[in-house]
């Protein structure tokens, strides 16, 4: 074999390894930038969540009844977040006293409220919205459960 030809064989080789790579890498980075930009990306593909009215903020028992009204029996109040950009009040509830159907955080139900009126703007699944399926992808590839080792942030542990 002449050294042309030990070249193009080594093209070769190296341009399947390359193709076959990206198309593992690619997915695995689109997901890991969707949830970096989760909120930019999240106002764009959602924006009846963020369709506020003003920026007045009431008290906070006040979101809390008014959430409480689209809740489902036996889901209580996790957790209430104030908005800081002009955002929605955001308050997340779970079901209590309910074991998890899959390992993981809790499913939560998100109520999204308008902040001067607290009038209900979505209601939605926690792992639902722009950055649900994304979140699954990326932790799929580095979940130790399902024999995957982990190997981002492992420079940081």
């Amino acid at each position: 074999m002449n050294k042309l030809a030990m070249r193009r064989a080594w093209f070769q080789v190296h341009k399947w390894i390359g193709l076959i790579l990206a198309i593992l890498i690619i997915p695995l980075s689109l997901s890991g930038a969707a949830l970096v930009w989760h909120d930019a990306l999240d106002r764009i593909v959602d924006p009846t969540r963020y369709a506020v009215s003003g920026t007045t903020v009431l008290g906070p028992d006040v979101y809390v009844a008014a959430a409480m009204s689209r809740l489902k029996h036996g889901e209580r109040i996790a957790q209430l977040t104030m908005p800081e950009d002009g955002g929605p009040v955001v308050v997340a509830a779970a079901a209590a006293g309910v074991a998890p159907k899959r390992p993981g955080p809790p499913q939560r139900t998100m109520v999204y409220l308008d902040p001067p009126t607290a009038r209900v703007l979505e209601v939605s699944a926690s792992n639902g919205g722009s950055c649900g399926s994304s979140t699954c992808c990326t932790a799929a590839s580095s979940c130790p459960a399902w024999g995957v080792r982990s190997s981002a942030g492992s420079a940081w542990r």
